[in-house]
């Protein structure tokens, strides 16, 4: 069951940080695109990408410990005000980081087991 829950945590962060990272970049680049990025915003988006790939490769090794930090550094300056943006396509990147959350814990919760 542990190693299902393993299995399931470095899937869902895998995903979940490939889709982030393409939202940002759509946000970023996109001409229209919900937060219209510019200057020191740009900045922040390409830190989020940046982020966002640094996930999916503690994903992918099942570093619980790393996705936590990805989770709190992409949700606490910018996810914890998408969650509530008006356009869905905004909110979707906070809905997102909400689930490196769930895989965090889904990878702590398998590499437990692997331990003993």
């Amino acid at each position: 069951m542990r190693r299902l829950s393993f299995n399931a945590g470095r899937g869902l962060g895998a995903l979940t940080g490939a889709l982030l990272a393409v939202l940002w970049v759509y946000t970023m680049w996109a001409p229209g695109a919900g937060l219209g990025l510019s200057g020191i915003s740009l900045a922040i988006g390409f830190t989020m990408v940046v982020i966002a790939v640094v996930a999916i490769i503690a994903a992918v090794r099942g570093h619980g410990t790393m996705l936590m930090i990805a989770f709190l550094a992409s949700f606490l300056p910018v996810g914890a005000l998408l969650v509530q943006a008006a356009d869905p396509r905004d909110r979707w990147i906070g809905v997102l980081d909400l689930a490196l959350l769930a895989a965090a814990a889904l990878v702590h919760f398998g590499n437990e087991a692997n331990q003993r």
